[in-house]
């Protein structure tokens, strides 16, 4: 399972992918979309009077659901350091998208997919920001979505429609069929072998005996002078606010605020009870009348019965409901007091011994008949041994409760402020510091190198205007203010200034010629029938014969392998010949000698089973783009990107 921070979960579930590059590539791979984090809990009730983007199907996408995800896509471009975007190709990038975003919510909600209790709550224990110490903590949990303007309810209803559209691409990839044919292929390119030796001829001691006389250098000046420069630098006012500059403001605890700390950690700072337990669901349709509601309390009182009166066991009653159209049976493992329904919890807590029955409780799905499996006490340690975590927890809790005050406050005054960072910093009580020089491509401050403070500081706003940045959130509880102390526009350098840049240029360029030549010589005395022992032998190259490998073969660089295994295979008995500049500069003469296909004994059971998995999965990616294909082709489809 994955962790998100608290700005993850506002990006999290990225439906639809697309093949691109450039600062489209960025946005589709860089964001994770989910409904309820980019257009807000009124997603699934938009009335059909306000201006919309969309018609699907008879529903309508509005506009203000529209301009909300495009700021949100904008922001996280700019925060992203990508200035140049095609805006035409944005819009209609966003509009595509909330299209099939709806088409796929419309299919989950006639198919009645719909995430249940149990994944909704693993995935909520599994996010960082919701958790205490190691352990997930309601209270935690509550706080951070009141912040972010969700109730519970809201959030986890809308989150179990989100999750359902993966359920939806995990179930395509279940289903998913390799034939044998395919298999055997896919074993025969995966394991195969390929006999080969490589000769590398190094650039260094090409480089180093390179000579170049002024003539040239001054020639190359004059013919680029344009690349060659200082950059623009800047030197910039920065103001940081994080909980950890804020802790040192915080005092001492009183006795009473540990004790009342003390109680509410209970469950992170000790052992919370568990209970192991199963259950039989009979579901409940979605607008199931009355009479449909009390069929299915009567049915699931039934099974319940059928336990109580010793007629079947309850394992012996799940094994003969298995395939039973509305009912599921199984362990729901191990669950803490306020994980899942409140009903549920409530029953489940409620029952006394090891091996109850609750009666038939109704949740969002239907009615549970639930077994109490085993019990595991809950402990926690006495309040003096973990008086100085306590001191430590409350302090961060001080500490963080400022920071988002704070950050607020921050946000107000260098707007108000927005020739100066003082007036913040003095109303914070913070202190701005100036930075080293920084250039467009980066500073040695790791904070100031973050693409998004870089994009803040060369912004119009910043660097014309003479303006406070915005608050740049560096994560959830970090955040950065700059403004441009000092700036040196870029400025030609002189050619004395330039001449160390313009040898080394020089040199290489006369030294990579020269090595593409000799490497093409080197092929060809192998091409002529030298032994390419005595061909690397001749030019100065060095020799690897590591003999046949795979793969994943680990005594070779991947970057050789890579190239190794692109090369089409030898026709007849005369090698196979490829040349490669690697990333060094060296050049590297391929001579691919035979190649053995892999066969079923040179790969392990749960490698096959691994390799057959992958490529059901991507299988499955396929019949997903598919089923999204056929919905746009048979759906009703208003589109108004081209009037926006």
């Amino acid at each position: 399972m994955f962790r998100l921070s608290v700005t993850e979960i506002l990006f999290m579930l990225q439906t639809i992918r697309d093949r691109a590059s450039g600062w489209f590539a960025y946005l589709v791979f860089g964001m994770l979309l989910i409904p309820f984090a980019l257009w807000g809990i009124n997603y699934y009730t938009h009335d059909g009077t306000a201006p919309f983007v969309a018609r699907v199907n008879g529903e309508e996408i509005g506009l203000a659901r529209y301009q909300q995800t495009l700021q949100n896509q904008r922001e996280r471009l700019r925060q992203g350091g990508v200035q140049d975007v095609d805006e035409n190709r944005l819009k209609h990038m966003i509009v595509g998208q909330l299209i099939d975003e709806r088409l796929l919510e419309q299919f989950t909600r006639a198919e009645h997919m719909r995430a249940g209790n149990v994944q909704v709550s693993a995935w909520v224990q599994s996010v960082e920001a919701f958790r205490a110490g190691d352990r997930f903590d309601p209270e935690t949990y509550q706080a951070v979505l009141r912040r972010q303007g969700y109730t519970v309810t809201d959030f986890e209803n809308m989150l179990r429609t989100s999750l359902a559209t993966d359920q939806l691409r995990q179930g395509l990839a279940a289903t998913a069929l390799l034939s044998t044919t395919d298999r055997s292929r896919l074993i025969e390119l995966v394991a195969q072998k390929r006999d080969f030796e490589v000769l590398t001829l190094a650039l260094a001691p090409v480089s180093a005996r390179q000579s170049v006389d002024d003539a040239a250098i001054e020639a190359r000046f004059r013919a680029q002078p344009q690349a060659y420069v200082f950059p623009e630098q800047l030197r910039l006012e920065v103001l940081d606010l994080s909980p950890d500059l804020l802790l040192s403001r915080v005092g001492t605890p009183q006795d009473a605020d540990l004790r009342g700390l003390y109680t509410q950690q209970q469950a992170s700072l000790g052992r919370p009870e568990t209970r192991t337990a199963s259950h039989i669901l009979v579901r409940v349709p979605d607008g199931a009348s009355p009479a449909q509601v009390e069929q299915a309390r009567q049915q699931a009182l039934g099974y319940r019965e059928t336990v109580v009166s010793g007629k079947e066991s309850f394992e012996a009653l799940g094994k003969s409901l298995a395939g039973t159209a509305n009912v599921e049976v199984g362990d729901l493992g191990a669950l803490e007091r306020g994980v899942m329904d409140p009903a549920f919890d409530q029953a489940l807590f409620g029952l006394g011994k090891v091996g109850d029955l609750s009666e038939p409780v109704r949740t969002d799905f239907g009615f549970h008949v639930i077994r109490l499996d085993a019990v595991t006490p809950g402990s926690v340690p006495p309040f003096e041994e973990v008086r100085a975590q306590l001191v430590q927890l409350w302090q961060r809790q001080q500490a963080e409760s400022a920071f988002f005050d704070a950050a607020d406050r921050l946000s107000t005054l260098v707007f108000e402020n927005p020739d100066n960072l003082s007036t913040a910093a003095r109303e914070l009580g913070l202190q701005t510091r100036t930075s080293d020089w920084l250039t467009r491509s980066g500073s040695d401050d790791p904070l100031l190198n973050d693409a998004r403070v870089l994009a803040a500081a060369f912004s119009d706003e910043v660097l014309k205007d003479g303006r406070n940045s915005e608050p740049v959130q560096l994560d959830a509880q970090h955040v950065v203010v700059v403004r441009v102390a000092e700036h040196r526009d870029a400025k030609p350098k002189t050619l004395a200034e330039a001449r160390e840049q313009i040898v080394a240029e020089l040199k290489d360029s006369q030294a990579r010629a020269e090595l593409a030549k000799a490497a093409e010589q080197l092929m060809q005395a192998v091409r002529d029938g030298t032994a390419p022992e005595a061909a690397a032998q001749a030019a100065g190259a060095t020799r690897q014969a590591p003999g046949p490998l795979t793969r994943n073969a680990a005594v070779l660089t991947p970057e050789l392998l890579r190239a190794a295994f692109r090369v089409p295979p030898p026709a007849g008995s005369q090698p196979a010949l490829s040349v490669l500049e690697l990333a060094s500069g060296d050049r590297a003469v391929i001579v691919l000698k035979s190649v053995q296909p892999g066969t079923e004994a040179d790969v392990a059971e749960a490698d096959r089973q691994a390799l057959t998995q992958r490529a059901a999965l991507q299988s499955g990616e396929r019949d997903f783009r598919g089923l999204l294909d056929a919905l746009r082709a048979a759906a009703k489809i208003e589109n108004r990107a081209d009037t926006l």
